[in-house]
């Protein structure tokens, strides 16, 4: 298996959302950047 590799800004973004409770947005936030990566 291999593994996705985000950007630090990609990563700042997600922190920051679950910082401020916003698990929804996180969430959606991982969710495109792991689909963007283009790693299964």
């Amino acid at each position: 298996m291999s593994q996705a590799s985000l950007d630090a800004e990609s990563i700042e973004a997600i922190v920051l959302y679950l910082d401020n409770r916003e698990y929804e947005m996180a969430f959606e936030g991982l969710f495109l950047e792991l689909i963007n990566s283009g790693k299964p």
